[in-house]
């Protein structure tokens, strides 16, 4: 059984359900693509910060564990690295790598390229969930033959 609280009206986002049941993904990778996904989308990752997040909970992460998942995720084309560490311009130190997080997986492209539009997967809808064709008063399900 599952029990869920009210719908919260902000401090919330939509998610595509595919990412959270990828079975190509493991579930801790599952989970850090998902609190990708959460942040604004100018966000830069930083393994430093993920590793952090980890500290209080019950498993902690370091970031060999975090570089781990990234490359899991690099794997399935969920996230794009790029070919060349960034750096400071005015002292010289490298700052690591830029990472792209994409909502679906990608052939991988190079950093700064168009993002990707992965067309969504075309398949045969359940027949529990036929299409709404009405939301006024007389809402009515449409009958399509599989």
């Amino acid at each position: 059984m599952i029990i869920r609280s009210t719908r919260p009206e902000s401090n919330f986002y939509l998610l595509d359900k595919r990412i959270s049941e990828d079975k190509k993904l493991s579930w801790a990778a599952r989970g850090l693509l998902i609190f990708l996904l959460g942040k604004p989308d100018n966000w830069r990752v930083s393994v430093e910060y993920l590793s952090q997040q980890t500290n209080e909970s019950a498993k902690k992460t370091g970031k060999q564990g975090i570089y781990s998942l990234l490359d899991e995720l690099i794997d399935v084309g969920y996230v794009v690295r790029s070919d060349k560490q960034a750096h400071d311009e005015k002292t010289g130190f490298l700052l690591g790598y830029d990472y792209t997080v994409y909502d679906s997986p990608c052939k991988a492209q190079p950093y700064n390229a168009e993002p990707c539009m992965a067309k969504p997967d075309k398949v045969k809808p359940c027949k529990a969930n036929r299409t709404l064709i009405s939301i006024d008063n007389k809402q009515g399900l449409n009958e399509t033959s599989i």
